[in-house]
């Protein structure tokens, strides 16, 4: 008994000593567990995002934090900028561009691209109105917006740079057509020049513009016959609207101020438009250049025959008056005539062939002989402006070639059309004469200014479509 108790003890102390120390362990074990498990549960759930300063430093954040932030952080507006989401949002898209070409329809070439014969319908019902799609153009083109639901969502058609029409939808949803408002840059502009061989061929060579060329020979057409008189040498001056958009040139407007120099005299025009909307052309005394007759019934290439008492005629030989101007000219030029008046005669009159006879105010005939046909709608009792066309050049009667035989009567005697006297045009009214004169001062110090443009305004194309077109 003596001998095994002090041995239990001992067991028992060795025993408890290797069971505390595995209990120990244990107990350290579970807790590492413990806290691995806690840490992997909360790895879950997102860091909270501190706030975002209202001003940041760009440079010093990209140089401390090149990780991107939180997705939640980030902006709707911000979503779009990003490189991935721009991806995605062209893909939520599907866009038909296209060019018309000849004997292409607008519905025929949406149908090609696979668009629904309802969209194309509803884009025609809200243009058809204000686009005239029967005499759609080669050139003409388009660029169509549909959503992955193959909805309509934009489109755009366009005539030329300056006719753009859109159907989109509004707020509610609903489709709505429209023309697009243009805004353009107006300036004036200054050209001059000098004549070598044709006003014309001079003034395209600067402007690159015909229309111009003919709208400034239009406007001294009572005065200066430009298919005869100016010679080489003589000087052109013009003040003119020249319209851009975004910095494009898109045409010429108006002509407000022109200056001829040469062999025929100094002439000079000035328009002017009163409170009434009346305008027109006139010279520095405020008097219209426009006068009742042109000086010339016809665009010629040469004078063949001038106004005499004693001419050999070509044909028959012998000498007689030749009470008129031939004006040589290719077969089928327009005739026009050279005032308002009414139509006495249009019929064939044995030498003088083909005739028309324009009976004008006081006391004024005009005589137009030896035309190819007449023009449309003329006969006797019909009423005719100035400038309508009558006929068009022939040889008919008796002629050697094609020429337009031109005559005025004035009070049963003939007299040459190249010397007539015919009646001045308007006076302005002494109400506008100092607004006109102003105006006057103006255009003619820019023009002599050196300096070739001047900006305006901005304007809507619309509200200038008539000016460009005059």
């Amino acid at each position: 008994m003596t001998l095994y108790q002090p041995f239990k003890k001992r067991e028992l102390k060795r025993r408890f000593k290797k069971n505390g120390l595995s209990l120990c362990l244990f107990i350290v074990f579970c807790i590492v567990v413990s806290l691995c498990w806690v840490m992997l549960s909360d790895s879950g759930s997102p860091p909270v995002s501190p706030p975002v300063p209202k001003k940041v430093n760009r440079i010093s954040s990209l140089s401390t934090d090149l990780s991107p932030p939180p997705l939640g952080s980030i902006k709707q507006s911000e979503k779009v900028q990003t490189k991935g989401e721009s991806e995605n949002a062209g893909e939520r898209f599907r866009k038909v561009n296209g060019v018309l070409e000849k004997g292409d329809t607008l519905y025929n070439f949406l149908l090609s691209k696979e668009v629904k014969k309802s969209i194309i319908s509803s884009i025609i019902r809200e243009l058809e109105p204000i686009v005239p799609f029967s005499t759609a153009m080669p050139g003409n083109t388009f660029a169509l917006t549909l959503d992955l639901q193959e909805n309509l969502q934009h489109f755009e058609y366009s005539t030329g740079p300056m006719e753009t029409y859109i159907v989109e939808r509004d707020p509610n949803g609903k489709l709505d057509g429209f023309k697009k408002e243009i805004i353009l840059q107006k300036y004036w502009s200054v050209i001059s020049g000098q004549v070598n061989n044709s006003l014309c061929n001079a003034i395209i060579a600067i402007s690159n513009d015909s229309n111009l060329a003919g709208k400034f020979a239009d406007i001294f057409a009572w005065k200066i016959d430009f298919h005869n008189e100016p010679r080489k040498g003589d000087k052109f001056r013009l003040v003119v609207e020249k319209y851009f958009s975004e910095d494009k040139f898109i045409k010429y407007g108006r002509i407000l101020a022109v200056e001829y120099n040469g062999s025929c005299g100094l002439h000079q025009a000035i328009f002017f438009e009163n409170e009434n909307a009346k305008s027109d052309y006139y010279d520095l005394n405020g008097v219209s250049v426009r006068r009742a007759f042109l000086r010339a019934p016809l665009r010629f290439t040469r004078i063949s025959s001038g106004y005499s008492y004693h001419r050999r005629h070509p044909i028959l030989g012998y000498v007689r008056p030749h009470l008129g101007i031939d004006y040589a000219a290719p077969s089928g030029t327009s005739v026009w005539a050279v005032a308002d008046g009414t139509v006495i005669t249009a019929k064939y009159m044995g030498q003088n062939g083909n005739q028309v006879i324009i009976k004008h105010m006081n006391g004024y005939k005009t005589y137009y002989n030896h035309l190819s046909r007449y023009g449309k709608g003329i006969k006797k009792g019909v009423k005719v402006r100035q400038k309508q066309v009558v006929g068009y050049v022939g040889t008919t009667g008796l002629s050697t070639g094609p020429h337009l035989d031109y005559r005025v009567k004035h009070h049963r005697k003939f007299v040459n059309p190249l010397k007539a006297n015919f009646p001045v045009g308007q006076k302005l009214d002494p109400a506008d004469k100092k607004l006109f004169h102003q105006i006057a001062y103006n255009f003619l110090h820019f023009m002599y200014d050196n300096q070739k443009e001047k900006w305006i305004c901005k304007v809507l194309y619309e509200d200038q479509k008539k000016s460009m077109t005059e």
